[in-house]
């Protein structure tokens, strides 16, 4: 069974007497609005107005057929016309009010106000428990006084947002009205494929002095992995994309080359009657050059020797307190604590020592994870295949402190 809970105010569900629910969303009960009667009264006879509105406008901006005027005038026919029309009866109405509903009564102010109850004068007043004047006009039908007659409003949201890839301009994410049913078109996500890294602990960071640190590792995927730790070299990651440039810029010039070549080779009179989608279609494309590392690493880290795992994401994990049963033999050195596909993982920094006083610590690492790709083995009827993926990974630990 389900029922609502806000984190922040401590209200729930049960605080007002709504019985949980078997599902999540939907089936929720409505509280009755002692208006509803009223409100649709008015709300159907603004809209009758309205279309009697549209209806008058529609009608008088119709064409109407020009007679001639002249011949009617010396014959009398203008003259009869009228006659007639005066002797119409009087309770012609206009065509605008002939749709037009029966009017709403409107509303009485009342003279009369209600009492305070005599619990004001004798019990303690409790202020937590009295509902604001904004709290109260944003629930305008019922208007509660006291917290214990709150009840959540319904809201739809309407979302509809598109994200793109910076590298390669694919839509990442298909736009939506519903946030819920927001389709991916493109799986490889990193979101949804590197495991994620949050800091939940680090003991007060001194110059030349080790301190502990505990990070959070969650696996996305529904595929168990395996996190290795290497050491971060700066020098070793400059030069690799130091030859990456090199090789693209080298690439590019060939491929300027070769066009140019082509063009050369082709007739004059040729090329002057070639559509301009032909001539756009020989332009090499243009690759993304890697980006530097522009981080300053002032913090060693101490890169443990065994690897751990993490099992995979199972949503129905996360509501059983019973334990988990999966006999994984971790390293207590490492690995300080774990449930499902979270694990709490113990870490050693050491600031260096001429690092000034108050300065921002950073540290960094290479993780290595198993990745299992699955979509190509539903493409190709394939058993998924799994690659060992490095991530470069940056930590700012914080400001360092002075001594003890």
């Amino acid at each position: 069974m389900y029922y609502l809970l806000c984190q922040f105010c401590r209200w729930s569900s049960r605080d007002v007497g709504i019985p949980d629910q078997s599902t999540v969303t939907g089936g929720w009960p409505k509280r009755e609005n002692v208006h509803a009667n009223r409100l649709q009264e008015l709300v159907d006879s603004y809209k009758a107005i309205i279309l009697a509105s549209k209806k008058h406008q529609q009608d008088k901006e119709k064409k109407k057929r020009v007679k001639c005027l002249s011949y009617t005038d010396r014959t009398g026919v203008t003259a009869a016309a009228i006659r007639k029309r005066l002797g119409l009866p009087a309770d012609m109405t206009h065509p605008m009010l002939k749709n037009r509903p029966k009017n709403p009564e409107p509303a009485k102010a009342k003279s009369e106000v209600e009492d305070l109850p005599d619990s004001i004068f004798t019990e303690p007043l409790n202020l937590a428990e009295i509902m604001s004047i904004e709290q109260r006009l944003l629930q305008p039908e019922q208007q509660p006084t006291t917290v214990d007659k709150l009840f959540p409003v319904h809201k739809q949201l309407s979302i509809k947002r598109s994200l793109r890839c910076r590298s390669c301009e694919h839509n990442v994410s298909k736009p939506e009205y519903n946030p819920n049913s927001v389709k991916f078109k493109i799986q490889l996500f990193a979101y949804y494929i590197i495991p994620e890294i949050r800091i939940v602990t680090v003991e007060p960071l001194r110059s030349g002095k080790t301190s502990e640190l505990i990070v959070k590792f969650t696996n996305p995927t529904q595929h168990q992995t395996t996190i290795t730790f290497f050491e971060l070299d700066l020098d070793e990651v400059e030069s690799v994309v130091t030859e990456e440039v090199a090789e693209v810029a080298e690439s590019f010039e060939q491929s300027l080359y070769l066009q140019e070549k082509q063009q050369l080779s082709l007739p004059s009179l040729g090329s002057l009657s070639q559509p301009s989608s032909l001539l756009a279609s020989r332009t090499p494309s243009i690759t993304v050059k890697p980006r530097r590392i522009k981080e300053d690493l002032n913090c060693k880290i101490g890169i443990p020797e065994s690897s751990f795992i993490l099992l995979p994401r199972d949503d129905a994990a996360e509501y059983d307190d019973s334990g988990d049963s999966h006999n994984i033999q971790d390293d207590p050195k490492l690995v300080k604590w774990r449930k499902s596909n979270k694990a709490f993982i113990r870490l050693y920094v050491t600031p260096n020592e001429d690092l000034p006083l108050n300065s921002e610590v950073t540290c960094g690492f290479v993780m290595q994870h198993i990745y299992t790709n699955t979509i190509t083995s539903k493409v190709e009827n394939k058993e998924p295949q799994q690659y060992n993926h490095k991530v470069k990974v940056f930590l700012t630990l914080g400001n360092s402190v002075g001594c003890d």
